[in-house]
């Protein structure tokens, strides 16, 4: 390791938690910076890389864990089916030290949580002591996607990562004995499985620092057809590119696929649907047809593009808003066949504009042609508009487009997710905070419309935006911060709400109206005071995990009646 290696990491990773996450330990922030090195290539959002951290009491020796099908982040109500045949999952898990050595207990610790955890039999309740509910949660999140995903034999990738500020070219001898015993462990519990433990030190995390995502891109075109700029919208090509070329501008130098590229694409890939059988049918056979004459061919949209004598478009920031389902196939039958060559020739339409309405229009004319249960197209809805536009009013920015303003540089407690927005919206308006907490994806699908409605003043959005942030500011500042208080954060937001309006049927224009400003410290503590003592009030004589609890409607129910009898109890004595 170079001298200067670990002091140019320290002031990267310093600059960077001043800019974003300020008010939080060195060493939190340094399992989030690692994180966010190593999984790179996935374009993870703020809030998905916080997901994955379980760093805490209880935690197994394990800072971050991480379940990806198919490059896609898993989460508890993620939808594992449709996944199909040659699916590759993928299992992160993560230890950092803010320390210059690595050490032989943070394999002991790997080893026992793996050996508790990991065998697929073992009911992950019966832990509920022993581990933290984060840890448990994710764990769960891994063994629902390997279970539900084993009749079609998916690849398996288990990756360790010790990570810490030394030199990880100077191990110790019986510091790798300890990985290698790891290693061997795994392979015990699953036979047919691809074992990683990775060492990184200052220079390996450093490197990682370096590789920023290229947003120029260059495609090569084996014949064009352009049109003119219509009113200085932006300029359109059409042309064919060889399924080679198409690979290589999909994949960066190490054949990786490029995960930032598709963002604007709404659909995600359903690899065992008939019509992406076909597809991969035709890149296997040797047809005597070519293979544009029988796909629909390619959508990309950049916001700059130039054409040099080569028949070479150099793109800037390229997103392929059509044909994910035909990119993916394409990727993996040449991922498996590196060496092939093939003269067969893709369709690909390209349209360069920085207009964002043009740019949004095209998405939605381009996603529509079959039906669409993501709610990525929801993004362009006149209310998902409208929040944005609101929100910079207020100094926060709404990321309908995932890492849109992540990549601007904006400060991570500045920017809010549609999934974030939505939690708090179902805690707070629609009091189900077991639902927040449960399933806030599928909700967004199912209830789209009782959580965004045009008809609910633009204030609500921003007033639980506050209400949530205000809550779970306080519960960090609790001098007794627990896992219990952690997970109870949704049910606190609701039952702050009770408290203000002193109510428990209210509009969205009542909550609308509440100021977090002058919400007083005492107030926020007597809540989050009264829940926990809810929690352990209603979890006594019960066998059941504090995850399950939070997301149980009976347990909301039961703060709701209670809160009800104080209010009639105030009545009587009028």
């Amino acid at each position: 390791m170079a001298t200067n290696d670990k002091a140019v990491l320290k002031s990267i990773i310093q600059a960077n938690k001043v800019n974003h996450l300020p008010n939080i330990s060195d060493n939190d922030f340094f399992e989030i910076y690692v994180a966010e090195q190593l999984l790179k290539n996935y374009d993870l959002s703020y809030e998905e890389l916080e997901y994955g951290l379980v760093g805490a009491g209880g935690d197994g020796g394990i800072d971050c864990i991480y379940t990806f099908v198919n490059e896609n982040l898993i989460a508890e109500d993620s939808e594992i089916m449709g996944f199909g045949a040659n699916s590759i999952i993928e299992l992160f898990i993560i230890q950092t030290k803010m320390v210059e050595k690595f050490k032989e207990d943070v394999f002991l610790k790997f080893d026992r949580t793996t050996s508790d955890l990991l065998i697929l039999d073992n009911d992950l309740e019966q832990f509920s002591k022993q581990y933290n509910s984060d840890l448990l949660r994710n764990i769960g999140c891994f063994k629902k996607a390997y279970l539900t995903l084993s009749p079609e034999f998916p690849k398996l990738r288990i990756r360790y990562t010790y990570a810490t500020l030394g030199d990880a070219e100077s191990v110790h001898p019986n510091v790798i004995s300890q990985a290698d015993k790891l290693r061997a462990e795994v392979l015990k519990l699953f036979s047919d499985c691809e074992v990683v433990v990775d060492f990184f030190g200052a220079k390996e995390i450093l490197e990682l620092s370096r590789k920023v995502p290229q947003d120029t891109i260059q495609l090569r075109m084996v014949d064009t057809a352009s049109s003119p700029n219509r009113n200085n919208r932006g300029d359109a090509y059409v042309g064919l590119v060889t399924l080679k070329d198409y690979y290589k501008f999909i994949t960066d130098e190490n054949g990786n696929k490029r995960q930032n590229i598709f963002d604007s694409n709404v659909r995600g890939h359903q690899e065992g649907v008939d019509v992406n059988k076909e597809i991969s049918k035709t890149l296997e056979s040797e047809t005597v047809e070519d293979f544009w004459w029988l796909n629909n061919g390619i959508t990309v949209i950049a916001s700059k593009g130039k054409f040099d004598n080569n028949k070479i478009l150099t793109l800037k920031d390229p997103q392929i808003v059509n044909g994910l389902q035909t990119s993916e196939e394409i990727y993996h039958f040449f991922n498996d066949k590196p060496d092939i060559t093939d003269a067969r020739s893709l369709l690909v339409k390209i349209i360069v504009t920085e207009d964002i309405n043009s740019r949004e229009s095209i998405i939605r004319a381009t996603n529509r042609q079959t039906s669409i249960s993501s709610i990525s197209l929801k993004a362009f809805d006149k209310v998902q508009r409208d929040i944005d536009s609101y929100f910079l009013t207020k100094n926060f920015y709404y990321d309908r487009k995932k890492n849109y303003y992540k990549k601007l540089g904006k400060k991570r407690d500045r920017i809010i997710t549609i999934p974030y927005l939505a939690q708090a919206v179902i805690a707070i308006l629609l009091k189900r905070p077991n639902d927040s907490k449960g399933r806030p994806t599928s909700l967004i699908d199912k209830e789209y419309d009782n959580i965004f409605n045009n008809d609910y003043p633009i204030d609500l959005y921003l007033t639980c935006t506050n209400l949530m942030r205000f809550v779970e500011k306080h519960v960090k500042l609790s001098s007794s911060e627990s896992d219990v208080k952690k997970n109870l954060r949704f049910q606190i937001a609701m039952y702050l709400t009770l408290t203000i309006l002193g109510k428990v049927v209210y509009t969205s224009d009542e909550v609308a109206t509440i100021k977090t400003e002058f919400i007083s410290p005492e107030i926020i503590d007597a809540c989050i005071g009264y829940i926990e003592q809810m929690f352990y009030t209603y979890s006594k004589g019960k066998e059941l995990s504090t995850d399950r609890i939070v997301k149980s409607k009976e347990f909301d129910d039961f703060i709701i009646a209670d809160f009800q009898r104080k209010l009639d109890k105030m009545t009587q004595y009028k």
